[in-house]
């Protein structure tokens, strides 16, 4: 079991409540962004490692980045790549990640979000809330995506 500790300081004089509130979602964005991220890194190398051991032909091929947007913000991270003749490049921490470039719970939100607002005004909610970029288009196709797998209209 992986741990994630946060430690935040506070230093900085702040004159409201708001200001406060503010600084510490930010601090907090920020310190979950690197634990994340340095979990991410070390679980490709446990997995690169498997990978190795039980696969072979495929050669090391370097590092691809990618960026997950999630609900604690987006995290480019850099995963390895490993190619065979002929067959599709494997990423091992694939395996771990979602499949598209939102996590399922933003998925979530940002979807049954529009479906009560516009798809562009909940894109900015998303936004300010999450500290997440996301197109309306985009909330637009992953909820008719969502609709193909389910096979029901998540709008009303």
């Amino acid at each position: 079991m992986e741990t994630i500790s946060l430690q935040i300081k506070i230093g900085e004089r702040i004159d409201n409540f708001n200001e406060f509130e503010e600084n510490l979602i930010k601090m907090i964005r920020h310190e979950v962004l690197l634990a994340v991220s340095r979990y991410l890194e070390s679980l490709d190398k446990e997995l690169s490692c498997q990978f190795e051991r039980d696969q072979s032909g495929y050669q090391y091929a370097g590092q691809v980045a990618r960026t997950i947007r999630f609900y604690y913000g987006a995290i480019q991270i850099k995963r390895r790549r490993y190619r065979r003749k002929g067959k599709k490049d494997i990423y091992p921490l694939d395996l771990f990640l979602p499949l598209g470039k939102l996590s399922a719970k933003l998925t979530e939100i940002a979807i049954d979000l529009s479906t009560e607002i516009p798809y562009a005004r909940s894109s900015r909610l998303v936004q300010e809330i999450l500290d997440v970029k996301v197109s309306g288009k985009g909330l637009w196709h992953s909820g008719s995506r969502r609709t193909e797998r389910t096979g029901r209209a998540c709008y009303s």
